[in-house]
């Protein structure tokens, strides 16, 4: 059995590729390009796991949309940086101005 499972277009990975994503851009201090991110990526998973740049682009999408990363163009390459925590915010709690 393969590190690899693919299911009706899924990919499932031994180790969640947006966990992997955000340990990489915190070794590096925040901030990568998308080259240098797919680099790391295959260090990560040492060619036990196939992925296309979609599945990358799938996982930064989900992050981004979580509010973790931001990314950005910079001529032909890709940024991808890591947000500064939101402070935290307080919850109303219905009834309470």
């Amino acid at each position: 059995m393969g590190k690899r499972i693919t299911a009706r277009g899924a990919r499932y990975f031994s180790y969640p590729l947006t966990l992997a994503v955000l340990k990489i851009l915190l070794s590096y201090g925040g901030r990568i390009s998308e080259s240098r991110l797919l680099e790391e990526l295959h260090k990560v998973y040492r060619g036990d796991v196939e992925f296309a740049v979609s599945d990358l682009t799938k996982a930064l999408i989900t992050l981004e949309v979580r509010g973790l990363i931001t990314t950005y163009q910079t001529g032909k390459e890709r940024i991808i940086e890591l947000l500064p925590q939101q402070r935290k915010r307080r919850m109303v709690v219905p009834g309470e101005d």
